[in-house]
């Protein structure tokens, strides 16, 4: 009967064992998977940053509404000073 217990203990140890590796290749596989999904997220935020259309550098501490107001003001500058030459 002992011999049979030892049998026993032995496939239950070489089960065990096949379950650990098969968890250590599902997280192998995970972390893969994960790599490559990084990989694609990485280069397409980096082509979005270099097809989308980017806002005019603006100097430091400008808002958008006033690099807008300068822009307003140099047209009126140009519109009077074609006026003035007329």
């Amino acid at each position: 009967m002992s011999f049979f217990k030892v049998l026993l203990a032995l496939f239950v140890l070489l089960l065990a064992a096949l379950g650990v590796l098969m968890l250590w290749g599902v997280l192998v596989a995970a972390v893969k998977i994960l790599f490559y999904v990084g990989i694609v997220v990485l280069v397409g935020a980096a082509a979005y940053k270099m097809l989308s259309k980017s806002e005019p550098r603006a100097e430091l501490g400008a808002w958008p509404a006033d690099l807008e107001l300068e822009k307003a003001e140099r047209l009126l500058q140009e519109v009077r000073s074609k006026r003035l030459t007329d």
